[in-house]
């Protein structure tokens, strides 16, 4: 009865969160580019990582975000985006962050904030340097950087939280899946996510905040598989042009993120106008791990610093 009770809370405060949201989608040549928004005030676009998540993760942040215009977008080939044409030929950042642009002359925005996540903030980041003239902000959580050079130690990182029992377990899987169609994330996936959190017991409450039309088209794998099979995405660097920028900068981090390596403080000590924050005891999702801590972070850097 309890469990019940339980999944009919969680069941409600999906569509109540759902409800909250205008979805609305534009013609592009390869289908339709969807995107969300959510309240009034100053705009804010959020952006998810992957590369090939969709926005839906990223509603467990813009749904405790009041006092600000919340705007989302699943970039073509990922969520409702997907119209599974999905080519490495397309899958560019440059493209990524003209498909930002679309949403904002859509909706008519004259100046927003970028706050990014993972992938997401190296996308804000690159946006934010092509179109410097649109952007107040840029607000980075859990950033993989200006660069793919996380790359170089991410994997063991994750792995280093996984045992061997389940690292055994996971490469049984990944064999028996080769050369199969995948369209959305598995036992060897779900292993895997493990290593992202500092505590593994969180990771109901991610999923559990996603709605339920919604967890299916979460992740494109093969939008992923694109990404890092164009020949110019693995070598992409903005560090140069990042540090230019006469445009604030914020950064959310967690000391136990798989991702950190030093290099997001050392961008910070560079850059003209940076501040950066650490949370402990959290991973990649400090929304879901430190959820306090995180919401005091990033609603000072929306609204005041």
């Amino acid at each position: 009865m309890k469990l019940l009770l339980l999944s009919l809370i969680v069941a409600l405060t999906s569509i109540s969160s759902q409800a909250q949201y205008k979805h609305d989608s534009l013609k592009t040549d390869k289908g339709f580019l969807h995107y969300y928004v959510k309240g009034q005030g100053k705009a804010v676009i959020f952006v998810q990582g992957g590369p090939g998540y969709s926005s839906a993760y990223m509603k467990a942040i813009t749904d405790s975000m009041t006092g600000i215009q919340c705007i989302l977008l699943d970039f073509q080939g990922t969520g409702r985006s997907n119209y599974g044409n999905v080519s490495p030929d397309w899958v560019t950042n440059g493209n990524m962050i003209k498909d930002l642009e679309m949403v904002r002359e859509k909706l008519g925005i004259t100046r927003w904030t970028i706050v990014g996540h993972s992938y997401g903030a190296t996308h804000a980041l690159h946006y934010a340097v092509e179109y410097p003239q649109y952007v107040d902000k840029v607000i980075t959580i859990a950033s993989a950087g200006t660069n793919s050079r996380f790359q170089e130690h991410f994997t063991e990182n994750i792995l280093s939280k996984i045992s061997m029992d389940e690292r055994r377990r996971m490469q049984e899987l990944r064999a028996a899946e080769a050369g199969k169609e995948s369209d959305g994330m598995g036992e060897a996936d779900m292993i895997f996510l493990k290593g992202y959190f500092y505590n593994p017991e969180k990771i109901p409450v991610l999923f559990g905040r996603i709605a339920t039309d919604e967890l299916s088209s979460m992740f494109n794998p093969k939008f992923h598989q694109a990404y890092w099979a164009n020949k110019d995405n693995p070598t992409f660097d903005i560090q140069e042009r990042v540090l230019k920028m006469n445009i604030p900068v914020r950064m959310i981090e967690s000391w136990q993120d798989p991702c950190y390596d030093g290099r997001q403080w050392v961008l910070n000590e560079k850059l003209k106008d940076s501040q950066i924050k650490f949370i402990n005891e959290s991973g990649h999702f400090p929304w879901i791990e430190q959820p306090e801590k995180f919401f005091q972070l990033l609603r000072g850097y929306v609204f005041r610093d």
